[in-house]
């Protein structure tokens, strides 16, 4: 069975963190930096499930290279196909096969590493 788990990005305070209580009722979400913060002011990251060949878990959201993958791509859950796809920039992007993960390597998140996500997919 899949652990559930979150990072949570604060929009209001620019920063990543774990998400270790998410309080649906109140509208709040616990971690570490700040305590909690309004769920309104946060986006939450789900884990998929598996780990990177460095052993590092893999988020939505997170930045990834290898398996093919030449220059960094964003991960993201592709709800009308309920899959994990990637893509880079405003392009759709494509399905990735995460079985493979220790393919992979997370190199950053969308949120505080744009920057790798310039420039033309490879």
């Amino acid at each position: 069975m899949k652990e559930t788990k979150f990072n949570v990005w604060n929009k209001k305070h620019k920063f990543m963190d774990t998400a270790w209580l998410i309080d649906w009722e109140h509208g709040r979400v616990c971690h570490s930096k700040h305590n909690e913060s309004d769920l309104s002011d946060c986006i939450l990251l789900q884990f998929t499930g598996v780990k990177d060949k460095d052993n590092k878990d893999i988020y939505d959201g997170n930045l990834i290279t290898g398996g093919g993958l030449l220059v960094p791509f964003e991960l993201y859950w592709n709800t009308p196909s309920s899959e994990w796809w990637v893509k880079r920039g405003d392009d759709e992007g494509w399905k990735i096969d995460l079985s493979c993960s220790k393919r992979y390597e997370v190199v950053g998140n969308k949120f505080e590493d744009k920057h790798p996500l310039e420039g033309d997919a490879v």
